[in-house]
């Protein structure tokens, strides 16, 4: 036998229906769904630091020596660079606007097309017409 849920029920259930008690149908409670945002992760640029290194000094005991001095001529010495790529930054490319529909100048007003009546002949109107007033 079938009850007004579209439930079928069982012999027990059908003799307790005869007595007249009909089995209560538990509401289920539709839980709410939390809409959980999402978040952008940030990239941390982590910075190394450079450590730098103490040099000791030893001191050393000189014995004084008497120099005859000699005139030196100073060479200049040319650096030579050396050639490396150079690192050049992408550009990126920016898309150009395009105007939109609506700034391109006056608006024109959209016409509704006028269904012919299927009823009517020649669509109501004048021959060589569409569509009566």
């Amino acid at each position: 036998m079938r009850t007004g849920q579209g439930r079928e029920l069982g012999r027990a259930a059908e003799e307790k229906r005869a007595r007249g008690s009909v089995p209560r149908r538990r509401k289920r409670r539709k839980r709410k769904r939390r809409k959980r945002r999402k978040r952008k992760r940030r990239r941390r640029r982590r910075r190394r630091r450079r450590r730098r290194r103490r040099r000791r000094r030893r001191r050393r005991r000189r014995r004084r020596r008497r120099r005859r001095r000699r005139r030196r001529r100073r060479r200049r010495r040319r650096r030579r660079r050396r050639r490396t790529r150079r690192r050049t930054r992408r550009r990126k490319r920016r898309r150009r606007r395009t105007r939109t529909r609506r700034s391109r100048g006056r608006r024109r007003r959209k016409r509704k097309k006028r269904r012919i009546r299927k009823w009517m002949p020649n669509g109501g109107g004048v021959e060589g017409e569409r569509g009566g007033s």
